[in-house]
């Protein structure tokens, strides 16, 4: 193992960005918040962590002397690294504490087939965040979808996995005609911003998504009258703000939900989620049915979203609105086909990258864009 010396290089000063954004350093691991801690589940060969002997199994305690609670804090942490420069973990294997070093290494990029991927970059008051746009191919000016994430504040920037829902539905999309962006949020990824994700209110991060769309209406390389949402989960809630700010834009919604159980109200400030729960009423909704596309999930885990989606259909009446209704579970595009079946699947741990791969569901995105190119 080698000697400890290191010295931390942290880039905090925004004076210093300028409008490109440089790729952030990786450890090249998979991770998982479980009970116990930050629990490794997979080193990627060749990347920062596998020179640093981590292992699946390992519980990180800390970066570089910073303690660390969550699986997010370690990608900003690593974000504002210099690449190149040595970095440190403290963690926890088989019993004993370990101390293991190596240097940072750059994320590569993202690859598909069929599809033109483009690093761009949203300019926001507090810094810069990474986008990440699919552009179909061989199509002048396409019709373009942002897509809004979840409340979670980890990278949707998927440079080393194939198989997650929303790469797939960013290859579907664009193989469809569309132009299809994500937004990293502020402290994660590549993004640079004063204020990280997690410190962030609900109605700042409004605006931030807000300004996604005004950049998507400048683009030269889309129709800029032709812009759509695509939001999953709580991500729904800035929907409808969004809408009334941008009288032609129209938005498809999956997996809607509003009340977030305890365990997961740590992921963000107390702010974020009082104006989160504020922005969820009949009159915000009010005006712009006819501009959703909602998609139910047949089956649901939690009984809060339940309660959450009935509430939806009331405050927009599904009369005035177009909804599908979808048999899957925790994530819309993948097939399980019962609640049971998913419980069978989480206890055997065989809900993992092999079984999303085969069980992709291509046919809400479909219908989807079969709705766009309709209305």
């Amino acid at each position: 193992m080698k000697a400890l010396s290191v010295i931390l290089f942290v880039i905090l000063s925004f004076s210093a960005v300028t409008q490109s954004l440089p790729r952030g350093g990786h450890l090249g691991i998979r991770m998982a918040n479980m009970d116990n801690g930050i629990v490794v589940q997979e080193v990627t060969s060749g990347g920062t962590g596998a020179s640093m002997d981590v292992r699946p199994g390992d519980v990180i305690l800390e970066i570089s002397g910073i303690e660390v609670s969550g699986t997010n804090e370690i990608e900003y942490w690593m974000n504002q690294f210099q690449v190149g420069k040595p970095v440190v973990l403290k963690v926890i294997r088989d019993g004993e504490e370990l101390i293991l070093v190596g240097d940072i290494q750059a994320k590569p990029t993202e690859q598909a087939s069929g599809v033109d991927i483009e690093y761009g970059v949203l300019k926001i008051d507090e810094g810069l965040l990474r986008t990440i746009t699919y552009y179909p191919q061989k199509v002048s000016n396409p019709p373009a979808i942002l897509y809004i994430q979840d409340f979670w504040c980890n990278s949707i920037d998927y440079y080393a996995d194939d198989y997650p829902t929303v790469k797939k539905i960013a290859q579907q999309a664009a193989k469809s005609g569309y132009a299809i962006m994500r937004v990293e949020k502020p402290g994660s990824g590549d993004s640079k911003s004063k204020t990280p994700c997690w410190e962030m209110g609900f109605k700042k991060e409004t605006i931030i998504y807000q300004e996604a769309i005004a950049s998507l209406i400048k683009n030269k390389k889309i129709n800029g009258e032709r812009i759509s949402l695509l939001a999953h989960g709580y991500g729904g809630n800035y929907v409808s703000a969004i809408l009334k700010k941008h009288g032609n834009v129209r938005a498809g919604i999956y997996g809607f939900y509003n009340q977030v159980d305890q365990s997961f109200q740590r992921m963000r400030s107390d702010q974020y989620w009082k104006e989160g729960r504020k922005s969820f009423n009949k009159k915000s909704w009010s005006g712009i049915a006819s501009r959703l596309f909602v998609m139910e999930e047949g089956i649901i885990v939690q009984k809060k979203a339940r309660i959450d989606q009935k509430k939806l259909m009331n405050y927009i009446g599904k009369k005035n609105t177009r909804t599908e209704s979808f048999p899957s579970i925790n994530s819309f595009f993948v097939e399980v086909g019962s609640k049971e079946n998913y419980a069978s699947l989480i206890n055997k741990n065989q809900f993992n990258a092999d079984y999303i791969n085969d069980n992709y569901n291509p046919d809400p995105i479909d219908r989807f864009i079969k709705w766009l190119s309709e209305n």
